[in-house]
């Protein structure tokens, strides 16, 4: 037994209600990546000079620092994009 429709709702409300959904959300979808991608990208480039210069913490942690502040920076903007100023 397949279940009817309920009345007045037709398939394509339901449609446009996803792509409603999924068009106010896609602003966030990234925010998670993006910060995860900054942060990797300069604590590789930290262990990368500490194996080429030979100094084990220093510049891993200097990467890992700079990866935060960055990402924070790149969230900040995102976030100021987002509320259009507001705050």
């Amino acid at each position: 037994m397949s279940q009817a429709p309920e009345q007045g709702t037709k398939p394509q409300d339901e449609a446009s209600g996803w792509q409603r959904a999924l068009r106010d959300s896609a602003p966030f979808l990234g925010i998670g990546s993006s910060l995860a991608a900054t942060i990797l990208v300069c604590v590789w480039g930290g262990h990368w000079l500490d194996e080429r210069y030979g100094t084990e913490p220093r510049y891993f942690l200097i990467g890992a620092a700079v990866g935060l502040l960055g990402a924070f920076y790149h969230f900040y903007k995102m976030y100021k994009t987002m509320t259009g100023g507001k705050h």
